[in-house]
């Protein structure tokens, strides 16, 4: 009979890389059930495809609202329209100062960086993320704003200027609810351009 005789320092080793073992084992195991909780309970709460409607305020050198529109096309994917409209008057009296109405629309594609900071952050109770915003702007503006020779303000003195806007953003998400915040720089600048850049925007959208 051959009797096997372990030593107590190789025995203490093997139960060592036994424990580290299992503990990975089930590390793993709960890291996976962890993110697969997260994940179902945001396609619960976050479902696209969806329509939603909002409202963003912008602050640069003057101050816009902007409302918008769009679909929530997949968890990364949005797509909208937004619409602008803008008063500006340099002084009080009509007669000495200089008035005028800035209006236009645009279309912007959003994209996340990182859908749900709680697949990085298990700790955390709500859906925020990090997206980068692209936008196409169309603004009609009157050239006398630029040009105090020209007194009066008519069709003739308007035209239509062209930007288009990228930058990161930072969302929030309240079931199909949203708020956000982003700043935009404007990649194609024209002279007469009557915001400074970048621009900060703040904003909420409601989804149905």
């Amino acid at each position: 009979r051959r009797i096997f005789l372990i030593r107590p320092e190789k025995a203490i080793k093997n139960l060592l890389i036994t424990t580290i073992l299992v503990l990975f084992s089930m590390y793993s195991m709960g890291q996976k059930n962890d993110s697969t909780l997260v994940k179902q309970d945001f396609k619960k709460e976050f479902n696209p495809p969806f329509f939603y409607v909002g409202l963003s305020v912008g602050a640069s050198a003057y101050l816009d609202m902007n409302i918008l529109t769009g679909v929530q096309v997949t968890e990364r994917i949005n797509i909208g329209l937004s619409g602008k409209y803008q008063y500006y008057s340099s002084g009080g009296n009509p007669e000495i100062g200089f008035s005028t109405h800035i209006y236009g629309g645009s279309v912007f594609l959003q994209t996340a960086i990182i859908k749900d900071f709680r697949n990085l952050i298990k700790k955390l109770k709500t859906h925020n993320g990090i997206y980068i915003h692209a936008e196409y702007e169309l603004l009609n503006i009157d050239e006398s704003y630029f040009n105090s020779d020209l007194t009066e303000t008519n069709l003739e003195n308007r035209f239509w200027l062209k930007d288009i806007l990228v930058g990161p953003g930072y969302i929030n998400r309240f079931n199909k609810s949203s708020i956000f915040a982003m700043i935009l720089w404007n990649v194609d600048k024209a002279k007469d351009n009557p915001y400074e850049y970048p621009q900060f925007k703040v904003g909420f959208t409601y989804g149905f």
